[in-house]
């Protein structure tokens, strides 16, 4: 068992939420499609197609899209050409599984849809964006058990009626229902000891490093 997997932040928490909204998550849902589909040509050029779009329109940097994408890539092609086969394939999902995208996806759109949406001050609006940014930081750093994070993420979700979801972050919030939240997250990450700083999680990076472990370097 891997550190990540000891301590909540991995594949466990993907299962536990269900709560989908991160734009790279559509990336992996697409490139699974390689592996299901028996027509690799086809299917990596629908892939491509689809995570080009997730990507572009995501609002990551255009340095993160250009990296993820190249990995999408090397991957993809790898498969299509023969050279990655079907156990290496379900081995880079496994572990991209073990990353807590799914509780940094949520820490995120909760920032979009409850705090700049809000009658907050702009004052308001900044020391919350921050108190999120230590969240975000806490769940990858494994700094916050994963207690601690559902018990946050129920504040401000509900049960899905989507099939294989079994949450979702609900559409909006009242104002007590945000100080509430926003209180809770603060207990948090002060009681975890997270810094009070800002602080940006490199997601290309992460999925970088598992491409590699898995396949060796390029």
């Amino acid at each position: 068992m891997s550190d990540r997997d000891e301590k909540g932040g991995g594949s466990g928490c993907l299962r536990a939420t269900g709560i989908g909204c991160l734009s790279v998550l559509g990336v992996l849902v697409l490139l699974a499609i390689i592996v299901a589909w028996n027509f690799k040509a086809i299917a990596v050029s629908f892939a491509r197609r689809g995570i080009t779009t997730f990507i572009t329109q995501s609002d990551l940097a255009q340095d993160q899209k250009a990296r993820i994408l190249t990995q999408v890539d090397r991957v993809a092609e790898g498969y299509r050409r023969g050279r990655i086969s079907n156990a290496q394939m379900g081995r880079v999902f496994e572990r991209l599984g073990e990353l807590p995208l799914v509780h940094l996806g949520a820490a995120h759109l909760a920032r979009e849809r409850y705090v700049e949406a809000s009658s907050l001050t702009e004052q308001e609006k900044a020391e919350a964006a921050l108190l999120l940014e230590r969240f975000a930081r806490g769940v990858f750093e494994q700094t916050l058990k994963e207690k601690d994070v559902e018990e946050v993420l129920a504040l401000v979700s509900e049960p899905s009626s989507r099939k294989g979801q079994e949450r979702e972050l609900k559409e909006s919030l009242t104002r007590e229902e945000l100080d509430e939240f926003l209180a809770l997250v603060r207990q948090k990450v002060e009681a975890a000891g997270v810094p009070q700083e800002r602080y940006e999680i490199d997601v290309a990076a992460e999925i970088e490093r598992v491409v590699t472990e898995v396949l060796g370097a390029p």
